[in-house]
């Protein structure tokens, strides 16, 4: 299993302009023969995943081409129009599959149990869509592309299966979220008091350094 961290930039994942007609009739018939089943037409489809329905979205040009699958940062925040309008590009070279992970966007429920909510069963979640893609578009392995929040679900999947995971990618990569949120904290309380902004430091006072014990605070 390879490890990297990407940056995003023009040269690998700009927004791209099909060229021509034939690549775009290549990709409106990838579209309708990779959903052909469910339902005819359709990039977009519904499907069962630990126990609920979450949204899942199939793009590109081939389905002989390796399965990439976008994890979102957030937790609770869809990417997919800022994927799909900046590294589209990503399409010409893989299956790519945007997931909006349980509680995001089209996979919102109100319904949905708080209780549910962990990074647990966000990863459980993870292998359910890996193994529909497997089984459906006959892969070995997949490719996961991680951002932000999705960076701490792709290293636990990985490290857990990796005999699933043909390379993994991590775009602003979370390595100790603890240190990471004292850094936060330390460095905007110092910018408040470097510009006297007194307003800003009451606040961070009243707030205080986490950890916090709860996420009102966070």
């Amino acid at each position: 299993m390879f490890s990297a961290s990407l940056a995003l930039d023009a040269d690998g994942l700009a927004p791209f302009v099909l060229k021509n007609s034939l690549q775009a009739l290549r990709r409106v018939f990838f579209c309708l023969f990779a959903f052909s089943l469910d339902p005819p037409g359709s990039c977009c489809c519904w499907r069962t995943i630990g126990g609920i329905p979450q949204s899942l979205w199939f793009r590109g040009v081939s389905r002989s081409d390796p399965a990439l699958i976008l994890l979102h940062g957030g937790p609770g925040t869809s990417e997919s129009a800022l994927f799909r309008h900046y590294n589209s590009a990503l399409e010409r070279h893989f299956l790519v599959v945007y997931w909006e992970q349980r509680g995001t966007g089209r996979s919102f429920n109100p319904a949905i149990s708080p209780q549910s909510m962990t990074i647990a069963q966000s990863v459980r979640d993870l292998d359910e869509v890996v193994e529909l893609v497997r089984r459906r578009f006959g892969k070995d392995k997949v490719v996961l592309l991680a951002h932000s929040w999705g960076t701490v679900l792709g290293t636990i999947y990985a490290a857990r299966y990796p005999e699933k995971v043909s390379v993994y990618v991590g775009i602003a990569q979370v390595a100790n979220a603890p240190r990471g949120r004292r850094l936060s904290y330390d460095f905007a309380l110092s910018e408040a008091k470097k510009r006297n902004n007194a307003k800003a430091v009451a606040e961070l006072m009243a707030i205080g350094p986490p950890p916090y014990d709860s996420w009102m605070k966070n």
